[in-house]
């Protein structure tokens, strides 16, 4: 039920957000403020994710998967040249 719930919030806060744009759809200034405001929340929320421990724990098991492969001969490695010049 808390699932329903949230995604009536999400779709309420949408329509609000929608409709205040709406509000200043004519005013460049005031649009572009708008557009910076979203683009710093983002950019905070991306932040907080990459720093998360579950994003740094899946990371880094994805490294050891690849070095695991690696080392058992299940996967190439290449020089940084050969990866500059296409391979």
């Amino acid at each position: 039920m808390q699932k329903n719930n949230d995604n009536m919030n999400t779709l309420s806060l949408n329509a609000e957000i929608l409709q205040a744009l709406s509000k200043i759809a004519d005013d460049e200034n005031s649009l572009r403020q708008a557009l910076k405001a979203i683009r710093d929340i983002a950019s905070r929320k991306e932040k907080e994710e990459c720093d998360s421990d579950a994003y740094i724990e899946k990371n880094l098991t994805e490294a050891f998967k690849e070095l695991k492969n690696i080392k058992e001969g299940m996967a190439e490695t290449y020089s940084i040249e050969e990866v500059i010049n296409g391979i």
